[in-house]
């Protein structure tokens, strides 16, 4: 039997041993470009700021409506679920299946774009004894 050479660091870090093609392949699904994390950074172009409040209500400006057939993905999505009664950027969030920072920062966008109208509560309601 053929002793194998120890690999430098085998010993601090046994992960280093493995052979690359022996760790499973990345797989790339419709709506999953193969790593967590990677679609959200591409949605949002990294960003993670935005003017918009979870609570925040959105619905389709005419624009919006008239721009909708050359939409694609979730701001065609966005646009469908806003159409007949305005959501708030949480309900977005759940049934997009998409972390809520990235739906507080595409909607940004798109009521920047003059797609959506931004309905906010105001300010300070969490702290309203009467609203408790």
């Amino acid at each position: 039997m053929t002793e194998q050479p120890e690999v430098p660091g085998s010993r601090v870090r046994p992960f280093l041993a493995q052979k690359m093609s022996a760790l499973p392949p990345l797989t790339t699904t419709e709506g999953d470009f193969g790593r967590p994390g990677v679609r959200a950074y591409l949605l949002t172009g990294g960003r993670t700021d935005s003017g918009l409040d979870f609570e925040t209500m959105l619905s389709v400006t005419a624009e919006g409506h008239y721009v909708r057939p050359t939409m694609a993905f979730e701001r065609a999505r966005i646009v469908d679920l806003c159409t007949e009664t305005p959501q708030s950027v949480a309900e977005l969030s759940a049934r997009l299946h998409l972390p809520i920072g990235v739906v507080r920062v595409v909607g940004a966008d798109m009521v920047d774009a003059g797609l959506l109208d931004c309905h906010s509560g105001r300010v300070g309601l969490s702290d309203d004894v009467d609203m408790l």
